[in-house]
């Protein structure tokens, strides 16, 4: 099958368009009765599958899911070596992926409308702090915990031990929204935005500029807790 040289090649374009890896599965399966190395974005139908031509390591075949109806897969293409594989991979990424990532994270400013109007009746009720997170919902904000992690890279410029500690802090907020519900994750996310700051030492402006972005990455999101 492919070489682990050729995969760590197509995860590290995956970190370059600015995705978060975890967003997808990777593996070797069947589709048509024919193995290949198969990467899958998570809980969809999107798919990019890839494998040696041949008897070569360093010509490919690859298949890949278009960005129409139920994401139908291709036929096969074929690519004389890494480079071209990895342009194939990056227009998948960039036709198909992000299109599909840019619709789900999109707010629905109807259901939005319709829902303060329904707030507005159900006052008096006591709203389900237990609720879980669906499958949708996680994508979101992993996604925005992507980008709130990119932005305090750009903001901050912390140094590579902060970094660390920064990278796993928002690992575990990512983590979290499998093991609790809304309420008690927004009181995580809170929390990791403290110790960030704590983190990187920051002064009360620093800090306020912290929040600030945390509330301009999650701001179209934020309906989804309580």
């Amino acid at each position: 099958m492919i070489l682990k040289k050729h995969k760590n090649t197509l995860r590290a374009i995956i970190q370059e368009f600015g995705l978060d890896p975890t967003l997808f599965s990777a593996q070797d399966g069947t589709i048509d009765k024919e193995k290949w190395f198969i990467i899958q974005l998570r809980n969809t139908l999107i798919r990019f599958a890839v494998r040696p031509y041949s008897t070569y390591f360093d010509w490919f075949e690859y298949r890949f899911s278009y960005y129409l109806q139920n994401f139908p897969l291709g036929s096969s293409s074929g690519a004389h070596n890494i480079q071209q594989l990895s342009d194939s991979f990056k227009a998948w990424l960039n036709d198909v992926v992000k299109p599909y990532l840019d619709e789900v994270i999109a707010p629905d400013l109807w259901q939005i409308l319709e829902n303060n109007r329904s707030e507005a009746t159900r006052e008096a009720e006591t709203p389900d702090y237990s609720e879980s997170f669906s499958e949708e919902e996680k994508i979101q904000l992993r996604l925005s915990i992507n980008e709130f992690q990119l932005l305090i890279v750009k903001e901050f410029n912390p140094p590579k031990k902060e970094l660390k500690a920064i990278n796993n802090r928002l690992k575990h907020l990512s983590d979290a929204m499998d093991k609790h519900n809304k309420f008690d994750w927004k009181g995580i996310a809170i929390s990791t935005v403290i110790s960030i700051a704590v983190t990187l030492a920051l002064n009360p402006e620093g800090t306020h500029q912290l929040i600030q972005l945390f509330k301009s990455v999650f701001s179209h999101i934020i309906y989804l807790l309580p």
